[in-house]
């Protein structure tokens, strides 16, 4: 899906809210939403959010929690005003990988002290 994506928002500069404003010219546009948090689960569809407006979603809404990571493909549906999912992609691992990215820049703070000082303003590296 990344070099799906990579090639596709390069091409394509329409986004949801792009096509909330001039919903006749993005009917059955194709929109992609790369990493989007997972806000209310319903029966026939869901919310999702990363950045400003919540975007309702119509598609199956099974394994689906708030909370949860997905990227979505799917066609703007003027008429409704939704997306209408047509792949999904549930990342169930990204909290893991953004707490071990955590982890891992503590680690440098916390080293950092012993690798370099303070002389005379200037930052010396110790040893």
């Amino acid at each position: 899906m990344g070099q799906r994506y990579a090639r596709f928002a390069s091409q394509n500069a329409v986004g949801y809210e792009a096509c909330v404003a001039a919903p006749s010219a993005c009917e059955g546009k194709e929109l992609m939403m790369s990493l989007w948090t997972v806000i209310e689960v319903g029966d026939e569809g869901y919310v999702i959010r990363k950045v400003g407006a919540p975007v309702p979603v119509a598609g199956p809404p099974e394994g689906l929690a708030a909370g949860d990571r997905i990227s979505v493909v799917g066609s703007y549906d003027a008429e409704r005003g939704l997306l209408v999912e047509e792949r999904r992609l549930l990342h169930r691992l990204r909290r893991a990988k953004e707490l071990l990215s955590a982890a891992g820049l503590l680690a440098v703070l916390v080293m950092l002290p012993g690798a370099y000082t303070l002389r005379g303003g200037a930052v010396v590296r110790r040893g």
